[in-house]
C-alpha cells in the first residue's frame, strides 16, 4: 500500500529523521532532530502529515553519536534521550510536543557491579537497550559469549546493581562469534526479551525465564541462511502483536524473493485462555483474533473504522461450547469495529461497535475434529443465526452537538451510503424522531472538561438491534431495535484540580419491537426524570404508545385498546444516607409510588413525547386515590410500596423486639423489617 502523502523534502530518504512518539498518544510523528531548526510532523487522523512545527527547547547534543539513545526514563510513556559517557549518564527529560528540557547528570559508579559502565559504541560487544526483567522498563543489557547480563532501569537516569544471568549461552565458536548477529526480541509472548543468533549454518535462540537464566538452545529449522550482506529484524510485521523475523537480502541471487519471513508465533498469541471443562458436561473452546483482523476487513468492505487503534488488541472471535450430554453444539462469533485509543488518558476504550453472531451458519455446527459430533445439525432442529449489532460510546469528544449519534450512520433505517444526497439524508435521519435526542452535556464547560465529561461515557450502551439471519429478504429488518441516551452532571469543576469529576445516568431508552415488519413496531419510551446525588431514581415514566397501523382483521374494540396510549411514572423515596466514622451505607429504598397517568396527547405530527414535555405532566399532575376516575391533568396511583427498617439494637432500648423505625429512616446496620404493598 502507497503512503498518501509524505512531508516536502522527503527527509525520510535525506537520511536525516525519524519516527518517534512524542506526545505518548500513540500517534507516531516524524522528527527531524540533527538540521539547524529541530522539530517534527505531526500525523493526523486521516494519515496525512500536519506542517512542520519547530521544537520551543532542544539540546545541543550529536543526534548521530551511537552513545545517544532513545529511552523512557520516567515511565510517562514519553521517549527521553540517554547518552552514556565512561564516568556519568547525561539525560534529557522529554517535554513531549515540546522539545526535550534540561540535562541531568547521573555519576556512574566505578564497580560494574553496582551500576553500569558501558558504551554503546563499543564494537566487541552488544550492549543494547531491552525489557529483560519483564517491568516494563527498558534495561541495558550486556551480551557476549557465554555471559549475558544487564542493569534494571530504577528512572530518571539511575540503573541498579548488575544482574549476571545463569545458564548464558555459547553462541558461536569464539573466534567466530560475531556480536552483530544476535537479535533480541520476544518470541513466546512472555513480555520478557529473548534472544536469536544468527549463525552461519543455523539460527537458534534461546528462552528468556524471567531475568534470571536462560533456556536450551531451540532451533529455527528452515530459516535462509545469512551472511554480512543480508538484514534481519524482528517486528511485528503482519501487525497481530506478536513478533516475525523478517529476512531481506539485495543480492541478485535473492532477486525472485528478496525479502521472506519467518512467523514466531504461528499458532496465534500464547498464553490465553482456549479451552475450559466444568467437569459437569460441558466444554468450551475460546479463539482469538488480532484487531487489526477486523479493522482491514472491514477497509477492505468499503467501511473504515472512524476511530483506530495504534496498536493490535487480541479479542476473542469465537467461542464455541459442547454439552456432552446431549451432544449439543452451540457457536457465538464477534467482530469488533471502531476500536478506540484515547491518546490523552492514554487507555484503551474498547470498540465501538460489536456484532455477535449465535450459532453462525448450518455449516458452523458440524465437527471440525476438536469437538465430537452434534445432534443438533439436523435440519429439523436447526435455528437461524441471531445477529445482534451492539453499539457503545467509547468516551470520545468530537463536538459538543455530536456526542452519542457519532455512528448513526451504521443504525437500522439509516440513507445507503451511495444515496445521492447522502449527507442531507443522514442529517435529516439523526435529527429525525426515529433517534432520541442526542446526550446533554452540562452547559458552560470549558473544552478540557467537556472532553472529560465524554470520558464518562465510555462504555455505555448506546443502541442495540437484533436480526435473525434466515437467508430470506425479512433478514435485513430486525426484530427489536432498543437505544437510549445519557445525562451528564457536572459535580465538581475542574477549576485548579487536575480533573473534573462527572456523574452520568441514563436519560431515555426507546425500543422498537419490528419483528421484521418495519411499518408498525411496538414502540415502548422509558424516561428517567430525576435523580439523587448518590445514583438513585427519584422519578421516572414508562409510555406505551399506541398502535400505529391498525389490524383490520381484529374487532373494533380490539384495535381500539390496540391504539390507545398508556403512560406510567414511578416516585422513589429512599432512607437517610450514613456517613459516620464507622459505618457508611448510600440511602436504601423506603417508599415507591406508581401512577397512570391521563389525558396526554402527542402533539400533531410528533412520534413520541419529549422529555421536558413528559417531565412537566408528571409535576403538574393531581394525585387521585386508585377507586377515582382519571381525566386529563391528573394522575391516579395504581401501586404503593413502603419499605421499613429495624433499629440496630433489634428494640432493645424500647423493650420491643419488633420495633421499627419510622418510615424513610435508616441505622448502620440496614436491618430489614417490614414492607407494605
Amino acid at each position: 500500500e502507497q503512503v498518501a502523502r509524505i512531508p516536502s523534502g522527503n527527509p525520510l530518504t535525506a537520511g536525516r529523521a525519524q519516527f518517534l512518539d512524542l506526545a505518548g498518544d500513540g500517534q507516531v510523528d516524524l522528527v527531524e532532530l540533527d538540521r539547524p531548526l529541530a522539530g517534527f510532523y505531526e500525523r493526523t487522523d486521516d494519515q496525512d502529515w500536519e506542517s512542520f512545527r519547530a521544537f520551543r527547547l532542544i539540546p545541543n547534543v550529536a543526534w548521530n553519536d551511537p552513545n545517544l539513545k532513545f529511552i523512557d526514563l520516567t515511565g510517562d510513556g514519553h521517549t527521553d534521550v540517554l547518552i552514556t559517557e565512561d564516568l556519568a549518564f547525561t539525560w534529557y527529560p522529554s517535554l513531549a510536543e515540546e522539545g526535550f528540557g534540561t540535562a541531568a547528570r547521573v555519576s556512574v559508579p566505578t564497580d560494574e557491579e553496582r551500576g553500569p559502565r558501558v558504551v554503546f559504541a563499543d564494537g566487541t560487544q552488544t550492549v543494547s537497550l531491552a525489557d529483560l526483567s519483564g517491568d516494563g522498563l527498558t534495561d541495558i543489557v550486556r551480551i557476549r559469549n557465554g555471559e549475558v547480563c544487564y542493569w534494571p532501569n530504577l528512572g530518571y537516569g539511575r540503573f541498579g546493581a548488575k544482574v549476571t544471568m545463569d545458564d548464558a549461552p555459547w553462541f558461536d565458536a569464539p573466534d567466530q562469534f560475531d556480536p552483530r548477529r544476535i537479535r533480541l526480541a520476544d518470541t513466546d509472548g512472555s513480555g520478557v526479551t529473548d534472544i536469536i543468533y544468527l549463525g552461519r549454518n543455523q539460527t537458534r535462540f534461546w528462552f528468556n525465564q524471567s531475568g534470571n537464566s536462560w533456556s536450551e538452545a531451540n532451533e529455527l529449522p528452515g530459516f535462509p541462511p545469512v551472511d554480512n550482506i543480508t538484514s534481519v529484524t524482528a517486528v511485528d510485521l503482519l501487525g497481530n502483536g506478536t513478533a516475525c523475523l523478517v529476512w531481506s537480502s539485495p543480492l541478485p541471487g535473492a532477486s525472485r524473493a528478496p525479502m521472506k519471513y519467518l512467523n514466531l508465533m504461528a499458532e496465534g498469541k500464547p498464553h490465553l485462555l482456549v479451552r475450559t471443562i466444568n467437569n459437569l458436561g460441558a466444554e468450551t473452546h475460546v479463539r482469538y483474533a488480532p484487531s487489526t483482523y477486523f479493522y482491514l476487513r472491514d477497509k477492505y468492505d468499503g467501511k473504515p473504522w472512524i476511530t483506530k487503534l495504534p496498536f493490535p488488541v487480541h479479542v476473542i472471535e469465537r467461542v464455541e461450547t459442547y454439552d456432552h450430554i446431549s451432544g449439543n453444539r452451540f457457536v457465538t462469533r464477534y467482530a469488533y469495529h471502531h476500536g478506540y485509543f484515547d491518546g490523552v488518558e492514554r487507555e484503551f476504550r474498547g470498540f465501538g461497535m460489536v456484532e455477535q453472531f449465535d450459532s453462525e451458519e448450518f455449516a458452523a455446527l458440524t465437527a471440525d475434529g476438536t469437538l465430537p459430533a452434534a445432534t443438533n445439525v439436523d435440519a429439523a432442529s436447526h435455528v437461524p443465526p441471531v445477529l445482534t449489532k451492539t453499539w457503545f460510546h467509547t468516551g470520545i469528544y468530537v463536538e459538543r452537538n455530536w456526542i452519542s449519534t457519532q455512528l448513526a450512520k451504521e443504525y437500522y433505517g439509516a440513507p445507503a451510503p451511495d444515496d445521492p444526497d447522502y449527507e442531507n439524508e443522514l442529517e435529516l435521519f439523526i435529527k429525525s424522531e426515529e433517534l432520541l435526542p442526542d446526550t446533554v452535556l452540562p452547559a458552560g464547560l470549558l473544552l478540557e472538561e467537556e472532553r472529560e465529561a465524554c470520558r464518562a461515557l465510555k462504555g455505555s450502551m448506546l443502541r442495540q438491534e437484533v436480526y435473525a439471519l434466515d437467508g430470506t429478504e425479512k433478514e435485513l429488518h430486525p426484530y427489536t431495535v432498543t437505544e437510549q441516551n445519557f445525562t451528564i452532571r457536572l459535580v465538581q469543576p475542574k477549576a485548579d484540580n487536575r480533573y473534573g469529576v462527572f456523574f452520568t445516568h441514563a436519560r431515555e431508552a426507546i425500543s422498537y419491537h419490528y419483528e421484521r415488519n418495519p411499518a408498525d413496531p411496538r414502540v415502548g419510551h422509558a424516561l428517567t426524570l430525576e435523580v439523587d446525588s448518590f445514583g438513585n431514581v427519584l422519578k421516572s415514566a414508562a409510555i406505551g404508545y399506541g398502535r400505529s397501523q391498525p389490524d383490520l382483521t381484529l374487532s373494533a374494540d380490539d384495535r381500539g385498546k390496540q391504539a390507545e396510549l398508556l403512560v406510567t411514572c414511578t416516585e422513589n423515596g429512599v432512607t437517610n444516607p450514613i456517613d459516620s466514622d464507622n459505618a457508611y451505607r448510600t440511602p436504601l429504598p423506603s417508599e415507591s409510588r406508581t401512577y397512570e397517568l391521563g389525558g396526554l396527547v402527542l402533539t400533531a405530527g410528533e412520534t413520541r413525547f419529549g422529555f421536558d414535555e413528559l417531565l412537566n405532566a408528571v409535576v403538574a399532575a393531581a394525585a387521585l386515590a386508585y377507586e377515582e376516575t382519571l381525566t386529563a391533568g391528573q394522575k391516579r396511583l395504581i401501586e404503593h410500596v413502603r419499605t421499613l427498617y429495624r433499629p440496630d439494637d433489634l428494640g432493645a432500648a424500647q423493650g420491643n423486639p419488633l420495633a421499627l423505625l419510622p418510615l424513610g429512616q435508616l441505622q448502620s446496620l440496614a436491618l430489614p423489617g417490614e414492607s407494605y404493598k
